[in-house]
């Protein structure tokens, strides 16, 4: 809205309500390993619908770049196939990837406890839940670009922009990196959003009392 040329002032951020889950156990996570034969590889982790918008084919090239350097390091995917045979048929051709089609959300945080990296190289978000469900899990992540909130908050494991290229060069930076993401979950608090979005509320209906356009 302000990129439009809505005043500022009159604009106001309220948070998405979020509530962090229930951080799985170590028995937890090695159950739903096995169940997904990922035994004991370590993994990044790709959560979401599969469609081009969510960089699904630039994640894979950009793997299959990054690879080499790390032989032992699995890319899986978990979510709801919209790209129908051709993401099928890329993952076959790229060697380490692994689809594991839609799955229980139980099972999706235990393999966000497991990841070396959760990614989400979209090319399209608001504030995705996916990132904010990794750093409760204390898992590292590679961020979508021009989210403001990340870009304040975890601007090292923010992409710079969405092609195979920078994939690989921030994903080499994330996995170097070895500090856990620390960002500010408590803004999201459902009661505490809920006071802001009521505040707001009094605030339109006080300028509405008083005319004010």
């Amino acid at each position: 809205a302000i990129a439009s040329g809505f005043p500022a002032e009159r604009t106001a951020l309220v948070p998405i309500p979020f509530d962090p889950p229930e951080v799985p156990s170590p028995q937890q996570v090695d159950a739903v390993r096995q169940r997904y034969g990922l035994g004991r590889d370590p993994y990044l982790l790709f959560v979401g619908d599969i469609t081009y918008s969510k960089g699904v084919y630039d994640l894979l090239e950009a793997y299959s770049h990054w690879r080499p350097a790390h032989p032992e390091v699995r890319l899986v995917f978990a979510g709801v196939n919209r790209e129908g045979r051709q993401f099928l048929q890329q993952v076959r051709q790229t060697a380490g990837a692994t689809f594991l089609g839609h799955i229980p959300h139980r099972d999706v945080l235990a393999l966000m406890r497991g990841a070396e990296i959760v990614v989400l190289p979209s090319r399209s978000e608001g504030l995705p839940r996916v990132i904010l469900e990794a750093v409760a899990m204390s898992t590292r992540v590679l961020c979508p670009p021009s989210i403001p909130e990340f870009g304040r908050h975890l601007p090292e494991f923010v992409l710079p922009e969405v092609s195979p290229e920078a994939i690989v060069e921030t994903l080499e930076a994330v996995w170097n990196h070895e500090a856990v993401p620390s960002y500010p979950l408590s803004a999201h608090e459902v009661d505490r959003v809920v006071a802001r979005l009521a505040e707001v509320y009094r605030e339109v209906m006080r300028d509405v009392r008083r005319g004010t356009p």
